[in-house]
Order: structure tokens, then C-alpha cells, then sequence
């Protein structure tokens, strides 16, 4: 019930389902249950622009994913949660270091899928790299800009450096995705150096950041 109301556009109704639903599955001790129902009264919580609620769901969503080791889940709720960042003030109640760790690595391996021998691991790109966007806010705001650099490392390592020469030969669809991921590397090198590590970003610069990182999604939708 509560999925339906919420996918009908009906979030408000659907956030007392969720609830209930939630309180049934603790009772119950079905973990990835709660946290996907922690996920979706984050959805709630977020289109009633109830923030700081809809962060907090998001945050013990996110931690209940990282304690159960659920692969994409985990980027899914911090994708989420860092979307959010330029309606809160104060920035309380982020997602600490360990989570955001678990989130980056994370989508690293969704990007990895991404790349497989079938055109995007059967995926689309679009919400792996958005998703990828709300865990880069929650680096930058929560003092973890150096994991950016060492993720940055780590998708060049991983993904470039062992490419061989005939690129071209590839694909269309895979040396798009290539010049994407060159793309983040370099951004994600930007941030952990070229953003003043004196203060937290204001919305209107969260916003500029946001916009590079959507550079992908209008590459990808054209």
C-alpha cells in the first residue's frame, strides 16, 4: 500500500504505511527490509520537504545497507541523502566517514558493471552517475575531500589505465562511457584540491558542482 500510494504521487498518504511498515519489520528483525523502507520515508520525508527528516532516514538507511554489505543499495540511499545537502542548515546529521567510504566504493563497482561486455551492463548510466553527484556532496561537506582523490586513483587504476590502444575499435557506446569516467576522474581531482578546505560550500556553489556532474547526464541523454 505504502508503495503504491508513494508511486502514484501520493507521498503524504503513503508515509504512515511506511511507518507501520517499519515498526512490523523491526519487530521482526528483517533488516534489509527496514532499510528499504527507512529508504523510501527519506522519499517521503524529501517530497514534503521535511529535510533533516528525510536526511536521517536516508543516514540509517545507508548504515543498515553498509552493516549488510547490500551492493548498490548502499549508493542508493547516500545518492539520495547528498542530493539534499544544499536544503540543510544547519548541515547536521550527515552520514559519517565510514558510511561515505562504503558509498564510494560502492559506486565505483556500479561503474565497473557498467562497463561489461553487454552496452551498460544492462544499467543506465544516468542514475549511476547522479548517484555518484549526491555521494560527492557528502564528501565535500562532511571534511572527506581527500577520499575523492583516492577514489579518483582508484577509477583510473582500475579503469583506464588498462585499456589498450585501440579504443576506437570499441564500441560507440563503451568509449562514451570511457570519456565519462576520464571526465569524473578529473573532477574528483578538482574538488580535492581546487576547493578551498577553509569552509563548507554555499548552495549556490553546491549548485555550480552539481551542474558539472550533470554534464554526464545530458552527454548521456543525447
Amino acid at each position: 500500500m505504502a508503495r503504491a500510494l508513494e508511486f502514484s504521487g501520493r507521498p503524504a498518504e503513503a508515509l504512515p504505511f511506511y511507518v507501520s511498515a517499519l515498526e512490523i519489520v523491526e519487530a521482526e528483525g528483517d533488516p534489509i527490509n527496514r532499510g528499504s523502507i527507512l529508504h523510501h520515508i527519506g522519499n517521503c520525508e524529501a517530497y514534503a520537504g521535511r529535510w533533516q527528516a528525510a536526511m536521517h532516514a536516508y543516514r540509517k538507511a545507508a548504515e543498515q545497507f553498509v552493516e549488510l554489505e547490500a551492493v548498490e543499495f548502499i549508493s542508493n540511499a547516500l545518492g539520495e541523502a547528498g542530493t539534499l545537502v544544499p536544503q540543510l542548515d544547519p548541515l547536521i546529521g550527515l552520514p559519517g566517514q565510514t558510511i561515505i567510504i562504503a558509498g564510494l566504493d560502492d559506486i565505483v563497482e556500479q561503474i565497473g558493471l557498467l562497463l561489461s561486455k553487454e552496452m551498460f551492463g544492462g544499467r543506465n548510466p544516468r542514475v549511476t552517475f547522479r548517484k555518484f553527484g549526491g555521494i560527492i556532496s557528502l564528501a565535500l561537506h562532511t571534511g572527506n575531500r581527500d577520499l575523492l582523490r583516492s577514489t579518483a586513483d582508484e577509477m583510473y587504476h582500475r579503469f583506464i589505465q588498462p585499456l589498450d590502444k585501440n579504443i576506437d575499435d570499441r564500441p560507440d557506446w563503451f568509449q562514451i562511457l570511457i570519456f565519462h569516467i576520464q571526465w569524473m576522474i578529473r573532477f574528483l581531482q578538482f574538488l580535492s584540491f581546487g576547493v578551498d578546505r577553509e569552509r563548507s560550500l554555499s548552495p549556490s556553489e553546491f549548485f555550480v558542482l552539481a551542474q558539472l556532474a550533470s554534464h554526464l547526464n545530458l552527454k548521456f541523454a543525447a
